[in-house]
């Protein structure tokens, strides 16, 4: 007696402490010293005896842990105490909380498993708020394992609990639940009336937490709305609801709230700064989403959510990749894959619909491209098997089925209690008739009774009137049922007409687009020297000349002025309709300088410098876009040739020797060196001599060598120069021919073209 009395003692003073403690915790701002001592609490509870006293410590002590770790100890000690008390309530809190700490932690299969024990004992307890409230978390369980016909139902089975209960804040946590799925399922509108639907009822209930996540997933349905349509409207929109739901959270001092809400605008502004159009406004989005994302860590070191601080890491990425920090940022990006890849049925959703994006922006600015198609294609497959819209389809056809049965019964149940009435009045019709029989062979004796009964007849007859007049009302609300169902099922196919209209649309403006594209092809084609010119200017050549695209930003170009003639080759920063625009201009401006030329003036560093001042003199002073490029002017007078090189060779074979003139280290274009003039350097050469000159695209062809078939290589200067070593024997045309099978079987294997660049080389026999 006096231990008991002794516990009940020390449990008002443990609150009392506890209640100080909180304050103090929430007045300095931080939790290590809540924490710390709710930990201290324990090793004085541990050796007290295991009564009623003990056990509601221990459930103040999880309750009021933010670190995930020490919740999962203490509430698994609150349920084995329970246990051994044979307290079922307390069991099932205990594995409800505990289930809640493993999902929040991204381990959804052990959190179910504790959400069905806890279950399983609301049921024999026969206590409907907490099942509907385990079908809830099941549900959201369920969506994060992919299980979305199971989630569906537990959501429906929760939604009919709290309405038998009554129960607003509930019904608004499904509801919110339900908007996070079709939000998932791209079916926005819908995701919206949910979130909808979830606000206007927590805010009967004034619940500012509630209210912040109604908020936040209406914003995340307009944020995904935007990476469909990148309207600035709707992006702006989302922005709005956020900073609502955060306004929310912070009065309510909700953490979790809190944290998604910070990651969330974070992420916004992150989305944001493609869209900046001066350095200044870059600049505050990158601001804004720091001061959010520092925000959101802050609370998060609180909890020790370790799955939201990945998120919160994933941002940050993406912050360090606009600011530059490509290393930086790589090194995390790989650290948090090999985390995601080696538990991935935990962090599923983390790598691919978090991380993934980041991903794609890191891998096409280090210009990994084996990387960013692999997962692309992984991605691919794992977006078909997790948004099957068949479980949209059949959900919405589940909730109207469930509406109209739920109708039906009540229909059928109405009218069996008619039918009953009505068997009932025709026994009593049958009744009243026989004894009136009866009555008329004592006609005069029961004249009385006979008027009673009459009058009894005609109220029994208006009510029959009456119960026929609502079955016929009932039968008209479920006429209206079945035209509201045909109306769903016309609208659904209306969506359908309108979705392969869009499809027709976008299929058409495709081929108006490239068939432009083809055209402006064959104008490019035009502008170059025509193969008959080269033939006449070059008795023996040939000319290797692939675009990466339709129309290409590599160029070749030939003249020929009394005894000079003329080659070059030109690689126009970009490539496709960017790269194909500046090599028209290149071509133009070629041209026009030999056209204006003396004699005397001409040699290759000559024309380089020409080029190079015409793109500085008609370019803004903050375009830094121009050409590599290497020209041989050839003196058939005095057997000699000069060359100028910008970032591209000349090869040179006299006699089976090799020789190489390397080019200056600087590009066509305005720069650092643009002041600098090009130098031509000159070589004398012999009847049957052979040049060779290449853009970088002839070697940077991705392939698989023979000495590690595993991995990805650049075919390499190197290896074309021994190529071209052991073909010298050959004619020009047998090596073009040589060239291009190697090149092809360099590629061999790959399931699609490795080229990162326009392919051009031209070889002369001089």
């Amino acid at each position: 007696m006096f231990f008991k009395k002794l516990s009940k003692y020390f449990f008002v003073l443990t609150m009392i402490l506890t209640s100080g403690i909180n304050s103090f915790a929430q007045t300095s701002g931080l939790n290590s010293g809540q924490d710390s001592y709710l930990d201290s609490l324990y090793s004085v509870m541990k050796n007290m005896p295991e009564d009623s006293a003990k056990l509601e410590v221990y459930s103040q002590i999880y309750h009021g842990h933010y670190n995930l770790d020490s919740i999962v100890k203490y509430s698994v000690l609150a349920y084995n105490l329970a246990k051994n008390l044979s307290y079922q309530r307390q069991m099932a809190e205990a594995l409800m909380f505990t289930g809640a700490t493993y999902n929040a932690a991204c381990d959804n299969k052990t959190a179910a498993d504790y959400f069905f024990r806890s279950l399983t004992i609301w049921t024999q307890l026969n206590d409907t708020t907490k099942q509907a409230v385990c079908y809830n978390c099941l549900a959201v369980i369920m969506e994060n394992l992919n299980d979305y016909s199971t989630a569906i139902d537990y959501y429906h089975k929760a939604l009919n609990l709290f309405n038998l209960k009554g129960d607003t804040a509930r019904v608004g946590r499904i509801y919110r639940g339900l908007s996070n799925t079709y939000n998932g399922f791209n079916l926005l509108e819908t995701a919206k009336d949910y979130a909808l639907k979830a606000l206007s009822t927590d805010t009967l209930t004034l619940d500012f937490a509630a209210i912040s996540f109604d908020l936040m997933y209406l914003g995340n349905a307009y944020l995904a709305q935007y990476n469909i349509n990148y309207e600035q409207e709707t992006l702006l929109k989302a922005r709005k609801y956020y900073l609502k739901g955060l306004k929310k959270a912070q009065q309510s001092n909700f953490l979790e709230a809190i944290i998604d809400l910070g990651l969330e605008l974070q992420k916004s502004y992150l989305d944001e700064f493609s869209m900046a159009k001066t350095s200044l406004r870059a600049k505050q989005i990158l601001d804004s989403s720091l001061f959010y994302g520092n925000l959101a860590k802050v609370c998060i070191n609180k909890m020790g959510n370790l799955v939201k601080d990945y998120v919160y890491k994933i941002n940050n990425c993406r912050y360090l990749l606009f600011l530059g920090h490509i290393k930086e940022a790589g090194k995390e990006i790989e650290t948090m894959k090999k985390i995601f890849i080696s538990d991935l049925g935990r962090y599923e959703s983390l790598y691919y619909n978090d991380l993934g994006p980041v991903m794609k922006i890191y891998y096409k600015n280090s210009k990994d491209y084996k990387s960013l198609y692999d997962f692309i294609e992984d991605y691919q497959k794992y977006r078909n098997r997790r948004f099957n819209l068949d479980y949209t389809i059949k959900d919405l056809v589940l909730e109207n089925r469930r509406e109209f049965e739920k109708n039906l019964k009540k229909l059928d149940d109405e009218l069996l209690q008619r039918e009953k009435k009505y068997e009932n009045l025709k026994k009593i019709r049958f009744v009243i008739w026989a004894f009136m029989s009866v009555l008329l062979v004592f006609l005069t004796v029961c004249v009385v009774i006979f008027v009673k009964r009459f009058k009894a007849n005609k109220i029994q007859n208006l009510k029959l009137l009456a119960s026929t007049n609502e079955i016929a009302l009932v039968n008209g609300g479920l006429e209206r049922i079945y035209a509201k169902i045909f109306a769903q099922n016309n609208e659904i196919a209306a969506q359908n007409k309108q979705i392969e209209e869009q499809k027709n649309s976008i299929h058409y403006t495709n081929r108006a687009i490239i068939h432009s594209i083809e055209y402006a092809r064959n104008i490019q084609k035009a502008s170059m020297p025509s193969l008959a010119l080269m033939e006449t200017i070059f008795k023996s050549y040939f000319l290797i000349f692939k675009p990466l695209e339709i129309v290409s930003g590599d160029f070749y170009w030939a003249s020929q002025v009394g005894d000079f003639k003329i080659i070059g080759v030109f690689d126009s920063t970009g490539h496709g309709i960017s790269g194909g625009l500046l090599s028209m201009f290149g071509i133009a401006t070629l041209n026009d300088i030999i056209a204006k030329a003396q004699l005397e003036d001409i040699n290759a560093a000559y024309i380089l410098n020409k080029l190079r001042l015409k793109i500085i003199t008609c370019t803004s002073d903050d375009n830094y876009d121009g050409m590599d490029a290497g020209v041989c002017v050839i003196d058939t007078k005095n057997k000699k040739f000069g060359f100028a090189g910008a970032m591209r060779p000349l090869w040179h074979f006299s006699g089976g020797v090799f020789n190489e003139i390397l080019p200056e280290r600087m590009s066509v274009s305005r720069g650092k060196y643009q002041d600098t003039d090009f130098s031509c350097r000159y070589s004398d050469y012999f009847e049957g001599d052979r040049i060779y000159i290449f853009t970088d695209g002839m070697t940077d062809i991705f392939g698989i060598s023979d000495e590690d078939p595993k991995k990805l290589k650049k075919f390499s200067q190197k290896r074309m120069k021994e190529l071209l070593k052991n073909i010298q024997n050959e004619s020009l045309e047998v090596q073009k021919d040589i060239i291009e099978k190697t090149l092809d079987l360099w590629q061999k294997g790959l399931s699609n073209d490795s080229g990162t660049d326009d392919r051009l080389m031209v070889a002369i026999s001089l």
